[in-house]
């Protein structure tokens, strides 16, 4: 990765690493990375999702992908090596 990520951004990312291919709402999300005692709104884990998905772009050989799913959530997918 070009840019060192934020600790917010290596929680989130390990957080999805940790649940790979399985399907996490924002709700799953904020509670596990950002606590169910923070007051933060859905959206900060779309920028953060997003942020994500650009760094992750830029790791050659290591093809991993964060997958929306629409009015879900979100997953963490490796992509096939072909």
């Amino acid at each position: 990765m070009r840019d060192q990520l934020t600790k917010k951004e290596f929680d989130l990312l390990q957080f999805l690493h940790q649940h790979q291919n399985q399907v996490l709402s924002r709700d799953q999300l904020l509670d596990e990375v950002w606590g169910k005692h923070i007051c933060v709104d859905n959206r900060t884990v779309d920028n953060f999702i997003s942020t994500l998905k650009r760094r992750l772009e830029l790791v050659e050989g290591k093809p991993y992908f964060i997958r929306s799913v629409r009015g879900v959530g979100y997953s963490l997918v490796q992509g096939s090596s072909s």
